[in-house]
């Protein structure tokens, strides 16, 4: 065997290109309760001993699009950084550029773009972390690593599914709210601003949440877990043709009424899509929409969702998911 020979084989035992970055597996990928992915960037940081915010400016800005100075980044990883984790492209830019150099697979799962796909990306985040301190207290205890779910950072979503108890926004020793990618090399579950502990037992008094809160909430999740699961079997959901065969149908006498009777939101939210000099899918009725139209608090919509007499599904069936993607 030559020499050539030689290199020939000794290529074809090379393993896969090595990553730029370590790309540790993201906690709960595949299910509603996957870490987001400023969450991911934290850890990345902890991993390499290193800040968070330092790794993020040594290693991911001088690969994206725009620029920043150092004050600039600062307010950035402090609060704007929130969009990592929406489905504008933003969010794709940064989940792709982790993706080539971590070697880690489908980040934008970690998005709401792997959620709820090309949907308008206006006032679905909160601007600044939540997070359960049940979940964190039981996740140390039993050794798991702590992380921010995705889940937590949607706007509609108040209170943890798990434990029922209303998510925090600020530490409870000095009353801060937290910064979205750290500076500091604390550890995931304490205090970005006091190093304080943001974990609780469950019996610890927190503010009470009412049942007709809790039945709300009960819907919402079961709302986001269609939605997830439609965008994680196939791919992102794409409104377009959804959203455009449903203005036709609006044109037809009495939509308006049945589609306010199907779905428990105000007639005058789909006025107000529909008059929108925008494209047809960045104006939609959000779930916060259909709260705030006190539509969906009504005894008699919530009677019918406890009897289980409404839709089977109510994410999918109330606005096409389904049907829209099987077109």
């Amino acid at each position: 065997m030559g020499r050539q020979d030689n290199c020939s084989v000794l290529s074809a035992l090379d393993g896969p290109p090595r990553s730029r970055l370590y790309g540790p597996v993201p906690c709960e990928m595949g299910t509603i309760w996957t870490e987001s992915l400023t969450s991911y960037v934290n850890h990345l940081g902890w991993v390499y001993r290193v800040s968070p915010r330092e790794l993020v400016a040594q290693e991911l800005v001088p690969h994206v699009a725009a620029s920043y100075s150092s004050p600039q980044l600062t307010a950035f990883c402090r609060q704007t950084a929130m969009s990592l984790n929406g489905n504008g492209g933003l969010a794709r830019e940064w989940s792709t550029l982790l993706e080539r150099l971590t070697g880690q697979a489908d980040l934008h799962l970690l998005t709401l773009y792997g959620w709820i796909g090309n949907l308008s990306s206006r006032g679905h985040l909160r601007a600044m972390p939540t997070w359960c301190p049940v979940c964190y207290a039981k996740w140390r205890e039993q050794g798991f690593r702590i992380y921010q779910s995705l889940l937590w950072q949607y706007q509609v979503v108040t209170i943890c599914p798990q434990h029922q108890r209303r998510l925090e926004t600020r530490c409870p020793q000095c009353h801060r709210p937290q910064s979205v990618i750290t500076v500091n090399r604390l550890q995931p579950g304490v205090c970005t601003q006091c190093g304080a502990w943001l974990g609780a037992e469950a019996e610890t008094r927190s503010e009470r949440v009412s049942e007709d809160e809790t039945v709300w909430q009960h819907w919402v999740i079961q709302a986001l877990e269609e939605l997830f699961r439609a965008s994680f079997e196939a791919s992102p959901l794409q409104w377009e043709q959804f959203f455009t065969g449903l203005a036709t149908c609006l044109q037809e006498q009495g939509a308006y009424s049945r589609l306010e009777r199907l779905t428990g939101m105000g007639r005058t939210l789909f006025y107000r899509w529909q008059s929108t000099p925008l494209a047809p899918y960045s104006y939609t009725p959000s779930l916060e929409s259909h709260r705030s139209s006190k539509v969906s608090r009504t005894h008699s919509s919530y009677s019918r969702w406890k009897r289980g007499t409404t839709l089977d599904t109510p994410a999918c069936e109330a606005f096409g998911i389904w049907r829209a993607r099987a077109h």
